[in-house]
């Protein structure tokens, strides 16, 4: 199973447009395909070590240098930098829900980040925990041929309205090979389609600021959605729609989902976990004997390296960022000259186009690493 990973034009890069994306929501494959095809245009495989990990990065002070430590298939590689830029980003280490006995589960046990693409759930009974934005996109597929599946919520959330319906001419989800086309031979019309769609993100703005009338409809509007697709249950009604405000929980476009949730070979559970068995999951209801058990947990999003990051005067990172992560707009971080982060502590990621933020903090980024070059600063 790949998962929906993209929304067409907003998620490229802003040097290289792509007239040949098929579906108006991009899957996984034709994403990495498109990253592959930009790579090898602009020659930047050269510039790169894969199947490589950074272990240790101290900064000298005297030379004003990073030294590297790097992990390259088992060999130990050292290197040393001018500037060092962290560009992993905030969803990069994926992570285990902390439930007692998980790891004794003797059947299929699956992170959603860490997905097995031979996984056949087809006449199986499965456990999905969790209903951010990964298991909301996995229950729908799953559903169809599963024997049964047991979900295992926690707390209400807002499914929103389906994005395509704001920005699709004609509502399909499909782009024909005569608009694909089009968006090769007049790049100006693939260009108004993408400044069309991240204007429309960017407007979100003014709903993620509680009481203004933007957020109130925005309230309104989900809540009406949700009610209207949940009718035949009321029990999911009284448990799955929020009473906090749209967009204090990321608003996901899940499509399918509340109908999964309402067939007759899915249950919810919303008692706690209390751990999980050999055979299946404890909670205060009893025990369910499952096939497969698939976490859809997150990700760790403390923002701390995860290699050892020694910066001026012996500061790390880890301790300084333990419990309050400080930065300077999410993109310097103090006592660590020349070195660079993108997607850190308060970087807005949620009420607008993300690339675009990742855009100008690249700008930034580069204006700092022109300035160090040209003016001989350590």
């Amino acid at each position: 199973m790949k998962l929906i990973l993209s929304l067409l034009d907003i998620y490229v890069f802003p040097f290289e447009p792509n007239p040949n994306w098929t579906t108006f929501y991009t899957k996984s494959p034709e994403i990495w395909q498109y990253m592959k095809d930009t790579a090898k245009k602009w020659d930047l495989e050269r510039h790169m070590l894969f199947n490589s990990k950074v272990i240790d990065s101290v900064w000298d002070e005297g030379s004003g240098k990073w030294r590297l430590k790097i992990d390259h298939q088992g060999d130990i590689i050292q290197d040393e930098c001018d500037i060092l830029v962290n560009a992993t980003g905030f969803l990069h280490k994926w992570s285990w829900p902390n439930i007692e006995g998980l790891h004794n589960f003797k059947g299929k046990l699956v992170h959603t980040a860490d997905w097995d693409q031979s996984l056949n759930w087809t006449g199986q009974r499965m456990a999905l925990i969790g209903n951010g934005s990964s298991a909301i996109q996995v229950l729908p597929q799953v559903q169809k041929t599963s024997k049964k599946v047991t979900t295992y919520i926690r707390s209400p959330t807002w499914i929103a309205a389906n994005f395509l319906n704001h920005f699709s001419e004609d509502g399909s989800k499909v782009f024909t090979e005569d608009q694909r086309k089009e968006f090769r031979e007049n790049p100006e019309r693939l260009f108004q389609l993408r400044k069309k769609l991240e204007h429309g993100f960017n407007e979100l703005f003014g709903a993620m600021v509680i009481g203004t009338p933007e957020q109130q409809e925005l309230d309104r509007e989900h809540n009406e959605i949700m009610r209207q697709r949940l009718r035949q249950t009321p029990e999911l009604i009284d448990r799955l729609v929020p009473r906090f405000t749209a967009g204090c929980r990321c608003l996901t476009p899940g499509d399918g989902y509340l109908e999964a949730l309402q067939e007759d070979n899915v249950k919810t559970i919303w008692s706690p976990i209390l751990r999980v068995t050999e055979k299946g999951i404890l909670t205060a209801e009893g025990e369910e004997e499952f096939d497969i058990i698939v976490t859809a947990a997150g990700f760790d999003v403390s923002y701390k390296p995860n290699w050892n990051l020694v910066g001026r005067n012996g500061a790390t990172l880890n301790k300084l960022w333990a419990n309050d992560p400080l930065s300077y707009f999410g993109i310097a971080a103090p006592e660590h000259p020349n070195y660079f982060i993108f997607a850190g502590p308060n970087t807005p990621v949620a009420h607008g186009v993300f690339p675009g933020s990742c855009d100008a903090m690249a700008t930034y980024i580069l204006k700092w690493c022109r300035k160090i070059a040209s003016e001989d600063i350590k």
